[in-house]
């Protein structure tokens, strides 16, 4: 029995690694060296991200702009809130890898005219690849928005950790 779904209403969310997945998923499927991935025509209404980011904000343009919910803290040593090595490594280092996360994405979108939403945390770091699942309410509102056609959002907001410490 085929799998019944509303193209339209397609959503990707991803954690850490997972996160990084689907925003390259989405964004580098058009290239020309990644022809062969599957799934070139699907649609993707929106993308949720807990501490992703992508190997080039530079892939997305005009035709492939996607509105995007971030959770991110800005102190990530593993996944770079701008634009810097993944892990912070040196450029001498075997696997240096330099990506883009939230906020060169963002700033991305915003020349393309492109829609997003960024929630940091000032002290935040890795922890938020799990932490943004704690905001269902936020998540879901994303998700509404986007499906009504509303998702015309284009700011950062600070958010605070919902524990009280990093443990």
């Amino acid at each position: 029995m085929p799998f019944k779904a509303d193209p339209k209403k397609i959503f990707l969310i991803g954690s850490s690694a997972g996160a990084e997945t689907v925003l390259n998923f989405q964004f580098m499927r058009y290239d020309y060296r990644f022809k062969r991935l599957p799934y070139p025509n699907a649609h993707v209404a929106g993308v949720v991200s807990l501490s992703g980011a992508v190997l080039d904000e530079n892939y997305i343009d005009a035709t492939n702009k996607t509105p995007l919910l971030f959770f991110h803290g800005t102190k990530d040593s593993v996944v770079p809130y701008d634009t810097n090595p993944h892990r912070f490594c040196s450029s001498k280092d075997v696997g240096y890898l330099q990506i883009n996360g939230p906020k060169a994405i963002a700033e991305r979108l915003s020349k393309i005219d492109g829609y997003y939403k960024v929630f940091y945390n000032a002290e935040g770091e890795h922890e938020w690849a799990s932490l943004g699942f704690k905001f269902p309410d936020l998540i879901h509102q994303f998700l509404t928005d986007v499906l009504h056609g509303d998702a015309t959002m284009k700011e950062f907001e600070s958010i605070t950790s919902p524990i009280d410490s990093k443990q």
